[in-house]
């Protein structure tokens, strides 16, 4: 909860690139600047460090070299990026293998080629991504995926909102269900 207070003024950060995203991490970039927030150019400029990670083989020896070469004492969110094409790739969360301070909030996302995945891995990244930056003020992820539904053509706004709406209920039941099995685990 403290450091969702720091974040809430954060407001200009520099991208930090650990390796070849081919662009993907571009997607990410664009929609940090559409809640407000300003890319800078040079690390000494900014709030807060975006580390870009793409997981090219171990994926701890991939964020301690990530991690190396950061600014001293700079506030970081740490990008994981798996490439794949599976949208329901099962990954071990990277948040477990990062003991750097300076790290306030790690996620992983999917892409493949130039483009982060349309998954609910990546819509649960952003979720967790806008909370952390802006607290309550939260965008649900179907808004998202109505703008890329939009973005792709060939549907009135209607329809392109019924498709967001069906697949971010679909998003919904799968949490519910992953919780629900994961209670009944418990017990």
């Amino acid at each position: 909860m403290a450091d969702e207070r720091v974040a809430a003024s954060w407001r200009r950060f520099f991208v930090v690139e650990s390796g070849k995203t081919n662009g993907a991490h571009s997607d990410l970039v664009r929609m940090i600047k559409g809640i407000g927030h300003s890319q800078v150019s040079r690390p000494e400029d900014c709030d807060y460090l975006l580390i870009i990670c793409p997981a090219v083989s171990r994926v701890g020896t991939n964020i301690s070299e990530a991690l190396e070469s950061l600014p001293a004492g700079k506030p970081a969110i740490l990008v994981v990026m798996h490439h794949t094409f599976n949208k329901n790739a099962i990954v071990a969360e990277s948040r477990r293998q990062v003991t750097n301070q300076n790290i306030y909030l790690t996620v992983d996302v999917f892409f493949y080629e130039k483009n982060l995945l349309n998954c609910n891995r990546n819509d649960i990244a952003w979720c967790e991504i806008q909370k952390f930056l802006v607290g309550s003020q939260v965008q649900f992820p179907g808004r998202n995926l109505l703008n890329r539904i939009r973005s792709m053509g060939g549907c009135s706004d209607r329809a392109c909102l019924i498709i967001a709406s069906l697949v971010a209920l679909a998003g919904i039941v799968t949490a519910i269900t992953v919780a629900v099995i994961h209670f009944q685990k418990k017990n």
